[in-house]
């Protein structure tokens, strides 16, 4: 894990190739949770993992969450991997999860004419239409995507992390999971 490694979030983020240091932020937080000491959330099986974050965009400070499937699915993954410090989970550049979005969309889409169907924002607009479509609090939406709040409304959010993510087991994590990924 790179920058495990070298503490060095710049080096990281053009070596992944990214374009926007918020993707960077999203896998140095993973890289943490994986490899940080076996006493975090992702080594105690507490999920979800709480990422939190900090969109370059706007400065904002906010927590989001690596859901119960994804953590069950990324274990899977590195069950029979034995990774080095130096060594990234995926090592693929932005400009590869953009070209593997566009041939699925082209796939399930067919030919398509403006933005991408199933690129990253596309996925991230899908976040906030399905937890509207099912009653979450806007509030809490807004603030799980990183938005700006208004002051007033900001007070009305201040929750532990247990409780925020007991808030996202409950209210959003039911709406994000695939079926064939639901807990049993």
């Amino acid at each position: 894990m790179e920058y495990h490694r070298t503490h060095d979030l710049l080096h990281v983020k053009k070596l992944l190739g990214h374009k926007n240091i918020n993707s960077t932020m999203v896998y140095v937080n993973l890289e943490q949770a994986v490899f940080a000491n076996t006493n975090d959330e992702f080594h105690v099986g507490t999920t979800p993992i709480c990422l939190n974050l900090t969109r370059k965009k706007t400065g904002i400070s906010f927590i989001t969450f690596f859901g119960s499937w994804a953590v069950k699915m990324l274990k899977e993954y590195l069950v029979n991997r034995k990774l080095e410090d130096e060594e990234p989970i995926y090592n693929v550049s932005s400009r590869a999860v953009h070209a593997y979005f566009r041939k699925t969309a082209q796939k399930f889409a067919g030919n398509f004419k403006g933005r991408n169907p199933y690129s990253p924002h596309s996925l991230r607009a899908a976040f906030r239409t399905f937890l509207s479509d099912h009653k979450v609090d806007p509030l809490y939406i807004e603030y799980w995507m990183g938005h700006a709040l208004p002051e007033q409304q900001g007070a009305y959010i201040n929750k532990s992390i247990e409780s925020w993510r007991q808030t996202y087991r409950e209210q959003a994590e039911l709406w994000l999971t695939s079926p064939q990924f639901k807990m049993k």
